[in-house]
């Protein structure tokens, strides 16, 4: 089966088919779709078809027109425009959706709720849309996709309290995972302009890691120590991981005398003053 898909998708893509032309082949073998462990409860043959195609060639279709496009807002307004309005759009949404077509409805009309998130109107039919699409695909990960949206539609995102850095996770996560980690979460605007060198030494595992802010990048390199850094700190790894992924605040731990620090603060505190915290519960269907 993933051999077939495999090599059926580099087949079309050979024969220039786009991504989202092999998100509606509909080509099956015989033998295989009457296998029923092959079928799309879980993944999809549009789904693993297009993944195959991404992992081979990119997002870019070869097309110079889909090259440098819009953001999806702006795109969206211009279309709605174009087409004649929030109201020329509902009507074309609303005929499609009372001719079955609700995939048509649901790409319509999320025209219109990008272009004005606080149509009511839009957001109810492209709800009612993907709710209808949810009841008729048989893949699970598809049905949960268009239900999430719907309901982000009509309700809203829902708030939860969801959290990574439960114990075990922070005991598996390595120094240099973290200050990956910081590296991504660092808000490289606020950071522009800044040059700033850390030294981090683990009095436990003898470690020593040098962290060097400089064109809005923040590099660690394990076993290196910098002759001129504004900041050395010194601690455990435990107290890292209590300061980095725990929160606790450093004044706190040295404090506690689990951390030492000599130099500059501010030089510390001007880069953990720019990381920023992602919010995992962001739009999906909605600007």
């Amino acid at each position: 089966m993933y051999r077939f898909i495999h090599d059926q998708a580099l087949f079309l893509a050979n024969q220039g088919k786009k991504m989202d032309d092999l998100a509606n082949a509909t080509f099956y073998p015989k033998a295989l779709k009457e296998n029923f462990s092959t079928r799309g409860y879980y993944s999809s043959l549009s789904q693993n078809l297009r993944g195959v195609y991404n992992y081979y060639l990119g997002y870019y279709d070869g097309n110079p027109a889909t090259l440098y496009r819009y953001a999806p807002a702006e795109t969206s307004r211009r279309y709605v425009a174009d087409l004649g309005g929030a109201e020329a759009v509902l009507q074309k949404g609303r005929k499609a959706f009372a001719a079955g077509d609700y995939r048509w409805t649901a790409e319509l009309v999320n025209l219109l709720v990008m272009a004005d998130p606080q149509n009511m109107q839009a957001r109810a039919l492209q709800a009612d849309a993907l709710e209808q699409m949810a009841y008729q695909t048989e893949t699970a990960v598809w049905r949960n996709e268009f239900l999430t949206a719907a309901q982000e539609l009509r309700q809203g995102v829902k708030r939860l309290r969801l959290s990574t850095q439960g114990p075990d996770m922070v005991r598996a996560m390595t120094p240099e995972m973290v200050f990956d980690l910081l590296g991504v979460r660092l808000n490289h605007e606020k950071a522009d302009g800044l040059s700033i060198g850390i030294n981090v030494n683990f009095t436990d595992s003898g470690d020593k890691y040098a962290l060097e802010l400089s064109n809005s990048v923040l590099n660690n390199t394990k076993g290196r120590v910098l002759k001129n850094a504004d900041v050395t700190l010194t601690m455990s790894t435990a107290a890292f991981m209590k300061m980095t992924v725990g929160k606790v605040p450093m004044a706190d731990l040295m404090k506690a005398e689990e951390i030492q620090l000599e130099g500059d603060p501010k030089a510390l505190s001007a880069v953990f003053a720019n990381l920023e915290s992602p919010d995992p519960m962001f739009n999906i269907v909605t600007p």
